[in-house]
Formats: structure tokens, C-alpha cells, sequence
């Protein structure tokens, strides 16, 4: 045995340790496990496993006493248990060596999971928050060496769970048949090309046809947008690359999605190597916070969830929908839930990607499911009708007596603010199926009373006319301000002293001194207020300006004064 196995034997006397992950599964049937157990891979010298089931207190245990260099642990994803989302994305140093910048890559890839994991956030403006906003939810782990660019994205703190890893993998391949998609379908200056519509659901073949153009994407297709935020053609042509035998293929490894799949844990190594799986400095997940090594180790965890009241998406036939069962605050769910999976739900291919097991497969009732897949005619890309989907789809199937589903949906012509969903019968297509008790309904789901809800609307226009008020208070006191300021500059003008001297002194070389009287006017004017020359209601009569010179005798000669009144 290992040292990591010998080390399980003296701290856990009576767990069980097979040569196969199924032995294990049987031999656990007949104990009571908990549901957040974690499956363990116990990597050995000749590269075979072996496996046993710790809790996470543990594993916590085990981490302690074991030195990095001996853990070679991974977790074992069975098929029917929840997992969050998970990316392993690497390739080889030396076969792409014109890739300068390896941090284009995998932000991009970051960017992309967390576009379509999240709901839409307009107060979200910059890169910079943007960014801010994907490191808080994602933890990166990096294993990287001077042969190999190597990261582990984990969805640390999930907005949404995947109720299987069979559903989570093709969730991932529809995301990659979306990106090279959007490379294929866009036009520019430098880039114009037509794939047969055949070859669209095949990623390697689209992968093949993109191979010729790769550095072109990468040099000259960087102002070409996507509907990603932040995310350009360019960027997602980082994510092609060559692999050993010079074959270009992705970046992101879709093998690890697949059945009974194995996960390098945090600050794990392979067996032979000294590389841990750490923290990247590149990517610093949520770095406002300190976490200790236990709490990152929870977090690294695909199949380990201290709150299961998150929604799960799952695959119902051939398009997915989203579990509110475990949901108690329905607003919430709007707020975070997928609305970009209508998207997603564009780019599966049933013949494409392989079909989930039996076992990922359940039973859920209407009225906890968001029926996205019978939306037939609506556009979802306009935003505004992605912001309110999921709110009126939770009304229409909380009715228990029919499944109601979102028909058509069409803006106001006069009102644009208005939009106007059409609701229909999934027994009868296309006809209009009357809400019962929509108040009650509205009240249920916002947990507020109908009064409350027309109060707080009153509050909101009186705020608003308060606020309005206060702005104009403020312009009026501006322009006031801004006359007083101008009237008194006017008055500094207009009180300037106007010096004229007509007799100057003779420049003569005499050196007798003479004393010449010379004159010079002194012109002052008084400024009148404007409201005194008004003939109104006031007692005082007009006034009449007058103008009388007054001469002044100085040392050096006469002034003449003239004032003005």
C-alpha cells in the first residue's frame, strides 16, 4: 500500500478500500452513507486506482496528517449526484508557441462560463467589474509548468448546480458549438467564409475549417464583438489549440465529463510529479476574502454542497430545464436563474451529443419545472423579455390543473414598455388559457399583499416628484447664483477707474525742476439698482440721474471729478 493508504487504514480502522469503484458502491449499499460523502481515487505507483468513501470531516483529517508530495487524491464524480460546474482547460507550451499571452485563453474561458451561468447584470459596466464579479463565483486552480499551461475552473459559489455530470457535459458542448459558431458566422474586413450548413453540428469539423484562419482570428479580430460581454472573436480563437501530434483541438477537455470521472483535488498531486493542484496568483478567487486551506478544499469539491437550495438544471429529452423543487424563495430564483439557457437550448444536437444515463433521469412535477422548451415562438434575445420569462412561466405552471407554456410574446406598438405575453394550452396549441387568481398568485410568489405592493408604488412616485422638486430647486438656485455672480462682475467693470491725463510731463533735460499743474478727469459710476427705476407699487418715485463735475485741487494740480447719481 501507498503511504496515503496505509495512512486511511490507521485513521479510519473500518473504511473500506476496493480495487473497483463498483466493488465500493456495492459494499456502501448496505451502510448508511450520507449524501455529501465524498468518493475518493487513490492514485498508485503502476497509475491503477483505488478507492474508498470519507465524510468531509474526514477528509478535512486526512489533509492534515498526509504531506502534500504523498496526495495523489481524486474525487470520483458518480453519475447521479449533483455537481457544480467544472472546466479542465490546458495544452502544451512548446506546440503553440505563437500563443504569447497565456492569459487570453483562459479568461476567455472564464468570461464564457460565467455569461451563461448567471443572469444578465446592467450594473455591471466595466471589464474591471466584470472580472471582479467572475473571480468572486470562480475558483482557479493551477497545476502549470514550464511544459504545460494547466488550470481546474470550479464554480466555488454556484448561482446553479447540473442534477448529473452527463447533463453538465452537454451543457459544455453546446457552449463550444456557440463559440465556434460565432467565429464561423461572423464577417469582416479580414475574415468572409461559408461552411456548408451540414458541417455546423460537428465540432471537429468546424474546427478542421476554422484551422487556416486561426492566426488571422487571433491578430485581426479583435474589435469583432461578440454577445458575450468582453469577449471578442479573437479571444475565443485562443481556445483552439495544437495538441501532442499537432492536431488542433480545444483547449477545454470535454473527456472529463464523461461517466465515473476523476478530479485532482486541491493541493493534490499526480503520482511521480511535484506539481499541487494551488490557487492561481493569475486568477486570485474572491481576493478581498481570506480562506483557509479547509474552506478552499469545500469549495474545490464537485459533488460536496453545504447549501442544496440551489436550482439544478437537468436535460428533459432534448432541451433543458431548470428543478425549482429545492427553491423556497421563488424570487430569488429569478432573479439568478439561467436566462440565457434558451441559448444553450439552440445548440443541442440529440444526434450530436451522447444522451445522459437512465439514472440522471427523474421524475419532477410541473409545477417545479420551467417548461423553456415550449417556447416555439419567442425571441429571447430581446432583454426585456428574458428579464420576465421565468416570472411569467412560474405563474402559468403554478396553476395545477393545466401545463400552461409562454405561446408568443410581442411589445407594445404605442407603449413600448409594455410587453404582451400570449399564454397557451399544451393540449390545445394556440388558444388562450385564462388566469385564475393571478393576484393571488403575484401575492404568493412576492410574499406581499396587493395594498403593499399599490403603497409602494405610491411611495416610489412621491419619491420621485421630491426628487424632482429638489432638482429643481437646485437649477433655480444655480441660475441665481450665476446672475448675482455675473452682476457682480458687471459692477467691477463698470466701477473701473478711467484715468485720463492730457497735459503729461515735459521730458526735458533741464535740471531745473518745474512744476507743471496738469489735469486729469476722474469718471465714476455709481451702479443704480435696476428695481429703483421701476415706477410699481413702491412709494418711492423715479429717479433721475444727474451728473455734476466738481473740481479738486491736488498737490500736483486739479481733478476733475464727475459723478454721476
Amino acid at each position: 500500500m501507498t503511504s496515503v493508504q496505509n495512512l486511511i487504514k490507521r485513521l479510519f480502522p473500518h473504511k473500506i478500500i476496493t480495487h473497483r469503484l463498483s466493488d465500493l458502491h456495492n459494499q456502501l449499499l448496505q451502510q448508511n452513507i450520507d449524501k455529501n460523502d465524498i468518493f475518493l481515487s487513490i492514485e498508485k505507483e503502476n497509475k491503477s486506482r483505488q478507492f474508498c468513501c470519507l465524510s468531509i470531516e474526514e477528509l478535512l483529517r486526512l489533509f492534515e496528517c498526509c504531506p502534500t508530495t504523498e496526495r495523489t487524491l481524486y474525487e470520483s464524480i458518480s453519475i447521479n449526484k449533483p455537481v457544480r460546474t467544472y472546466i479542465d482547460f490546458e495544452y502544451l507550451i512548446d506546440k503553440n508557441l505563437n500563443i504569447q499571452n497565456h492569459y487570453i485563453g483562459p479568461m476567455c474561458c472564464l468570461k464564457v462560463l460565467y455569461y451563461f451561468l448567471n443572469a444578465p447584470d446592467d450594473t455591471i459596466n466595466t471589464v474591471e467589474s466584470y472580472i471582479e464579479n467572475i473571480l468572486k463565483q470562480f475558483l482557479v486552480l493551477e497545476a502549470s509548468t514550464t511544459e504545460k499551461i494547466s488550470y481546474h475552473f470550479i464554480n466555488a459559489n454556484p448561482s446553479i448546480l447540473f442534477e448529473s455530470i452527463s447533463s453538465l457535459g452537454i451543457f459544455i458542448k453546446a457552449i463550444i458549438r456557440f463559440l465556434l459558431l460565432a467565429i464561423v458566422q461572423h464577417k469582416c474586413a479580414m475574415f468572409n467564409m461559408d461552411i456548408p450548413i451540414e458541417q455546423f453540428n460537428n465540432a471537429s469539423n468546424l474546427t478542421n475549417q476554422l484551422v487556416p484562419f486561426i492566426h488571422t482570428l487571433r491578430n485581426h479580430c479583435r474589435q469583432c464583438n461578440t454577445s458575450i460581454p468582453y469577449v471578442s472573436i479573437a479571444d475565443i480563437a485562443y481556445l483552439l489549440v495544437q495538441n501532442r501530434g499537432n492536431e488542433w483541438t480545444l483547449a477545454i477537455d470535454t473527456n472529463v465529463h464523461s461517466n465515473n470521472q476523476q478530479f485532482r483535488l486541491f493541493n493534490c498531486v499526480k503520482y511521480g510529479k511535484n506539481n499541487p493542484l494551488v490557487p492561481s496568483t493569475t486568477f486570485p478567487f474572491h481576493y478581498q476574502l481570506e480562506y483557509s486551506s479547509h474552506n478552499l478544499l469545500k469549495k474545490s469539491l464537485i459533488t460536496y454542497m453545504e447549501d442544496d437550495h440551489i436550482p439544478k438544471v437537468y436535460l428533459n429529452g432534448d432541451k433543458f430545464d431548470i428543478n425549482l423543487s429545492s427553491i423556497s424563495n421563488r424570487i430569488a430564483t429569478f432573479s439568478y436563474n439561467l436566462i440565457n439557457i434558451n441559448l444553450i437550448n439552440q445548440h443541442i444536437k440529440p444526434l450530436t451529443f451522447s444522451k445522459p444515463s437512465t439514472n440522471a433521469s427523474k421524475s419532477h412535477t410541473p409545477q417545479n419545472l420551467i417548461h423553456l422548451n415550449k417556447i416555439n415562438h419567442l425571441n429571447s434575445s430581446v432583454k426585456d423579455i428574458q428579464l420576465f420569462l421565468n416570472f411569467v412561466e412560474n405563474i402559468v405552471t403554478s396553476e395545477p390543473s393545466y401545463q400552461g407554456y409562454v405561446h408568443t410574446c410581442v411589445r407594445g406598438i404605442y407603449n413600448k414598455d409594455l410587453l404582451f405575453f400570449n399564454i397557451a394550452e399544451h393540449e390545445k396549441r394556440g388558444c388562450l388559457v385564462p388566469l385564475h387568481n393571478v393576484n393571488d398568485q403575484i401575492k404568493s410568489i412576492f410574499g406581499i399583499s396587493m395594498s403593499s405592493g399599490e403603497r409602494l408604488k405610491k411611495e416610489t412616485r412621491k419619491q420621485k416628484r421630491e426628487i424632482i422638486e429638489k432638482q429643481n430647486e437646485l437649477i433655480h438656485l444655480q441660475k441665481k447664483l450665476n446672475q448675482e455672480q455675473q452682476e457682480k462682475e458687471d459692477a467691477v467693470i463698470q466701477a473701473t477707474v478711467r484715468i485720463q491725463n492730457p497735459y503729461p510731463r515735459s521730458s526735458s533735460s533741464s535740471s531745473s525742476s518745474v512744476t507743471t499743474p496738469f489735469n486729469f478727469t476722474l469718471t465714476i459710476f455709481v451702479l443704480i439698482d435696476e428695481s429703483l427705476r421701476k415706477c410699481d407699487h413702491s412709494s418711492h418715485p423715479p429717479v433721475t440721474l444727474k451728473t455734476k463735475k466738481v473740481l479738486v485741487q491736488t498737490k500736483e494740480g486739479f481733478v476733475h471729478l464727475k459723478m454721476v447719481w
